[in-house]
């Protein structure tokens, strides 16, 4: 049983980093209100920031807490192995709790291609709100946009689009604990 929840989180996992990258192309600039509409966005970083040095490693831990049972840790490591003008190549390696490669879990690349999607229409769903702050990490300080919902904080660089630095939940935390700037 505790092998199958740990497994399902590790996808869920692996479903939520292949999502952040695969062709999911974030657009520069946003806001937080208005219904869902995007636009706007003055002083926005590139979009691709993190994905345009090839080398560019970072590290993630994972926590998940079960009432009655010990912390499932695992890892998942990110490296950008190949850059063109107009895409990147990522790899992302699943890891167990000593760091070692998931057994049955091969690394995945995935390219990330550098444009810029179309802004979906209002949806008139109001949007959660977003604010800023500057959160420590294992892995350094880093100037952040904060977005609560669902029960669920999560912390996102504002200097790389796209990196995940820290996230908490009722049952779940991550946190970014190395990155190769």
């Amino acid at each position: 049983m505790r092998k199958s929840i740990f497994f399902s989180l590790l996808c869920l996992i692996a479903i939520v980093a292949v999502a952040c990258g695969n062709g999911n192309t974030p657009t520069t600039g946003g806001n937080t209100t208005g219904g869902g509409c995007t636009g706007g966005g003055g002083d926005a970083a590139d979009a691709y920031a993190l994905y345009k040095k090839e080398g560019r490693k970072w590290k993630t831990k994972s926590v998940m807490k079960i009432e009655g049972q010990p912390d499932m840790v695992s890892f998942t490591e990110y490296e950008i192995t190949k850059l063109a003008d107009d895409h990147a190549m990522q790899k992302m390696t699943m890891l167990d709790k000593d760091g070692k490669p998931m057994a049955g879990m091969e690394p995945t690349e995935t390219k990330i291609e550098f444009k810029t999607a179309e802004a979906p229409a209002c949806t008139g769903a109001e949007a959660p709100k977003m604010t800023e702050e500057t959160v420590t990490v294992a892995a350094g300080e880093f100037e952040c946009y904060v977005v609560e919902n669902a029960g669920t904080k999560s912390w996102s660089s504002k200097k790389y689009p796209g990196l995940s630095v820290k996230m908490e939940g009722a049952t779940m935390t991550m946190e970014l604990i190395e990155f190769t700037e």
